[in-house]
């Protein structure tokens, strides 16, 4: 199936819609970038026990969550996931996915961080969550970073991932994967 093609038009208009760069930041604007690429609106998004998360998640809640990780964030940002040893940015990669778990869910967080850090950490959506029989947890968006980072260091692959995004091979990859699901 081919990849559709306004995540392809899109990514760089999110990129570019909010500062990513400061984890609290303009997050009205990331939340909406971020769910427009769900099939779930930041409005239906329902909690474990029933109600809808917008009710008890707001933007201060967003802000308490991700004021304290901002020097821990600063160390993982610019890096990039060829070059990173994973295992030794694990703690301010899981603290910072966990911070946003309960807020965003596993598909929305990772979104988050992406954007946040898009050159090292890489999406994750629900077929790949359910295919791989992942839980959805800090430690298994580690394993699936850390099996992201070996597939791309696969000469061919790497090859395929610059071919579909030469400036950012995280988000080439995620390209060739999703067209080859």
């Amino acid at each position: 199936m081919p990849y559709n093609p306004w995540y392809i038009a899109t990514y760089q208009p999110i990129l570019e819609l909010a500062n990513w760069k400061l984890l609290t930041a303009d997050i009205e604007k990331k939340i909406i970038a971020i769910f427009s690429w769900m099939p779930t609106t930041v409005m239906s998004v329902r909690q474990g026990g029933g109600g809808f998360k917008w009710e008890t998640y707001n933007i201060e809640a967003f802000v308490s969550a991700l004021e304290h990780m901002g020097e821990s964030f600063i160390t993982i940002r610019d890096l990039d996931l060829l070059d990173t040893d994973v295992a030794r940015s694990r703690v301010a990669i899981a603290s910072l996915f966990g911070a946003l778990l309960p807020l965003l869910g596993a598909v929305g967080a990772s979104k988050y961080v992406h954007f946040s850090a898009p050159r090292l950490l890489p999406m994750w959506d629900s077929a790949i969550i359910k295919a791989a029989k992942f839980e959805k947890s800090s430690d298994s968006y580690i394993k699936f970073i850390m099996q992201f980072q070996q597939k791309l260091r696969v000469p061919g692959n790497l090859r395929a991932a610059k071919r579909r995004c030469p400036d950012n091979v995280v988000r080439g990859w995620d390209i060739v994967s999703m067209e080859r699901r």
